[in-house]
């Protein structure tokens, strides 16, 4: 909810509990789409250091299948390259990727 009022800050308070929580279980479902929504937060206070290693850790800790978390993600992913200037071309017929790379590309700009 505070994300999408625009308090980053205070979504971090209660997404770094659920992230700790989570991986003190060992849980990787809900980890996962909590440790991209934290790279949000993260990224939108220019934290960007952290927002990518949350990333990372999503991504690592993510099933093959779990699409929503592929695209959260590589949303937050591409928001990172823009902002440092390093987005690169989409590589043609890479499969789900390309749509999730797509969906990283037009939220660039939409914070």
């Amino acid at each position: 909810m505070e994300l999408a009022i625009g308090d980053p800050a205070a979504a971090e308070r209660y997404l770094r509990e659920g992230y700790e929580a989570f991986r003190a279980m060992g849980e990787r479902g809900y980890f996962t789409s909590v440790a991209t929504l934290l790279a949000k937060a993260l990224y939108e206070q220019s934290r960007l250091d952290e927002a990518q290693q949350m990333i990372e850790e999503a991504k690592a800790a993510a099933g093959p299948d779990d699409l929503d978390t592929d695209v959260y993600w590589q949303t937050t992913r591409a928001k990172l390259l823009a902002w440092r200037g390093r987005l690169p071309r989409c590589p043609a017929g890479d499969g789900r990727g390309s749509g999730a790379y797509l969906v990283g590309l037009l939220s660039v700009g939409a914070g």
